[in-house]
This record gives structure tokens, C-alpha cells and sequence, in this order.
């Protein structure tokens, strides 16, 4: 028997709130290819993640992530004026 297992039979109302905390974690998708999905904004909380502002990752590094449109040409904007000046 894991160690988890024996410590939620030794107490188990800490086992019951335990289970309801992995339950609501496993439900939002915390830590699974979900959790970009469930972002109504951008990381910098400007924008909202719907429609044409969402743009589909396939780089080496997060092939599949959600990112803002809005923020990415905002940075490429940045990018491109620090190039010329």
C-alpha cells in the first residue's frame, strides 16, 4: 500500500478534502493539453482568447498552445522598430 493510501485510511476526512481538491483539479484540466482551453484572456489579460485573436503554436517548444494574435503582433511590432532604429 502507497503511502497516500495509508495516510488517507489513518485520516479520512483529510482523504475526503483531498479528493475533492483532485477532483476540481482534474475537472479544469490542470496540468493537461486543456488548460489553455479554458482562458477567456491572454497572459497579459488585455485580450480576449476568441475568434481570430487565438493563434495555434507549432513551434519545437509548445506544438499545439493557444496564443494571443493581438500580443504576438504587438511584439512583432516591437521586434521590427527596434530593428530599424
Amino acid at each position: 500500500m502507497t503511502g497516500s493510501k495509508k495516510h488517507c485510511q489513518l485520516h479520512p476526512q483529510w482523504a475526503k478534502e483531498a479528493k475533492g481538491i483532485s477532483d476540481i483539479n482534474s475537472r479544469i484540466g490542470k496540468g493537461s493539453f486543456k488548460r489553455g482551453k479554458l482562458y477567456e484572456f491572454c497572459r497579459s489579460g488585455r485580450h480576449r482568447m476568441e475568434g481570430d485573436n487565438v493563434m495555434v503554436g507549432r513551434t519545437h517548444k509548445r506544438p499545439g498552445n493557444r496564443f494571443c494574435r493581438a500580443c504576438w503582433e504587438e511584439k512583432m511590432d516591437t521586434a521590427y522598430d527596434r530593428y530599424r532604429n
